[in-house]
């Protein structure tokens, strides 16, 4: 119990900046307690720290820690705006750790300990467990808590609940058998009869090390912490998507997120541009803010296949004879055509020469010239975005973008915006669709010399079952 609740994280030292997202350190509380598992809701931030909340009486988890307890305190600008407080100031004395919200009937998920009184945890003959509690949102203390309904045998723990926007699945974190390491993330459904048996999210998810802190995006995507991967360094933090064929493979995020300390708990908001993350890579598990500096653009134009197709006509001609003359139309890429009138396609940009000779029909002589031109064609100045028209939801689909169209313009980089939540960085960017649907796939790029000359286009896409 006491391992579980240990992937944790926070910031006192000088804020991270990078070219993307600026990472600082949040002071909650005063001394040096551990804090972490941050979520924000209705602009509260919820945290649990081991702070000592009791001059006189102090309880001791088995390994001589102090236990666990949520607090909260006031947003304003995405940011604490007043000291923060117990949320169950009348509470059980044991551990009361990550929480998370049910938008739909005005309920917490909290993680406590399984026994939440002195006397039976003294008379319970094993280690007081994890569990997961219900708790209406305005309760006092723990009077109302009413155990969540997953069959699970007595004795396993079970933390950290996270649910999706539905409310319909509901991840969360256990040590039960037949798991993968030390921990696993697990999930259950939603059913007509209640939750459904817990489902192990399987070896792509899993490892022979720990998972932990689980919290879902408004996107879709499932954060967790990991230490069993190949690219881990301690505990670092992944999303994965859950999709009709089951989980996507882990991203890690990168090292603006992760660092090489303990990096785990993790929220973020509905537009995936700032949160909460907790790390120990201060030394004790304390809670960070970070905000992306993904930058804004204007209103992005629809992208158009270059078209370098015309219809060529000369008035003139009409004044000919046409028994008589005939018309010939040279072009410079090699090609002639006969008409007054006629369609022709140049494989590409260029610099182009047109002529159009009229000839005598019955000797085949040229006579004279009657037009002569160039054309300078270019393509639209526009981010030419590469991709299918069509996908499979669960699918990994890759973007390419190509600023060289947008004259006098060296892009720093490229920023996709994908539907509303998702947004990624890259000339060449991944994605997995987790549901059927009509989206919008944007991509911005900003001048390296002039930060205020940005370029953004769109194309959409269409993913099916």
């Amino acid at each position: 119990m006491a391992r579980l609740l240990c992937f944790l994280l926070l910031l006192t030292s000088p804020a991270l900046m990078g070219q993307d997202v600026v990472v600082q350190p949040v002071k909650l509380l005063s001394g040096s307690s551990n804090m972490m598992a941050p979520v924000v809701l209705d602009s509260v931030l919820y945290f649990s720290s081991d702070r000592k909340v009791d001059l006189f009486v102090n309880y001791l988890d088995q390994n001589d820690n102090q236990f666990y307890k949520l607090y909260q305190v006031p947003l304003k600008n995405k940011r604490p705006s007043a000291p923060a407080s117990l949320l169950f100031p009348k509470g059980q004395p044991f551990h009361q750790a990550a929480i998370t919200a049910n938008p739909f009937d005005n309920t917490f998920l909290v993680t406590q300990s399984y026994y939440t009184t002195v006397q039976r945890a003294r008379q319970s003959n094993r280690i007081n467990p994890l569990t997961i509690v219900q708790m209406g949102r305005n309760a006092k203390g723990n009077g109302r808590a009413k155990a969540m309904a997953l069959n699970m045998a007595r004795g396993n723990n079970m933390a950290y609940p996270a649910l999706t926007n539905d409310g319909e699945t509901v991840f969360f974190v256990s040590d039960m058998q037949g798991g993968f390491g030390g921990s696993d993330l697990y999930f259950a459904r939603k059913t007509s009869e209640g939750w459904s048996e817990p489902m192990n999210a399987g070896s792509v998810v899993n490892t022979p090390g720990q998972e932990s802190f689980p919290f879902v995006a408004a996107s879709g995507k499932i954060f967790f912490a990991s230490s069993g991967r190949p690219d881990s360094e301690g505990m670092d933090l992944y999303y994965t998507y859950l999709t009709d064929k089951g989980f996507t493979l882990p991203v890690r995020l990168d090292s603006l997120y992760n660092s090489s300390a303990d990096d785990f708990g993790v929220y973020f908001s509905h537009d995936e541009q700032w949160g909460y993350l907790c790390s120990n890579r201060n030394g004790k598990d304390q809670i960070y803010y970070f905000e992306s500096l993904f930058p804004q653009f204007p209103v992005a134009e629809p992208f158009e296949e270059d078209n370098y197709c015309f219809t060529f006509y000369e008035s003139s001609t009409e004044n000919y004879d046409t028994l008589q003359f005939g018309f010939r139309w040279n072009f410079s890429d090699g090609t002639t055509s006969l008409g007054m009138e006629v369609d022709h396609c140049f494989d590409g940009p260029g610099q182009y020469k047109v002529s159009l000779d009229v000839f005598d029909k019955v000797s085949g002589d040229e006579l004279f010239t009657v037009s002569d031109f160039d054309m300078d064609l270019m393509p639209k100045p526009q981010i030419r975005i590469a991709m299918p028209e069509i996908v499979k939801k669960g699918e990994a689909v890759y973007l390419e973008a190509d600023a060289s169209a947008v004259v006098d313009f060296e892009p720093v980089d490229y920023f996709w915006q994908i539907g509303e939540q998702v947004k990624l960085k890259g000339q060449v960017v991944a994605h997995v669709f987790p549901q059927a649907g009509s989206y919008v796939v944007q991509c911005g790029v900003v001048d390296a010399n002039n930060q205020d000359n940005k370029v953004c286009t769109y194309r959409e896409i269409v993913v099916v079952d």
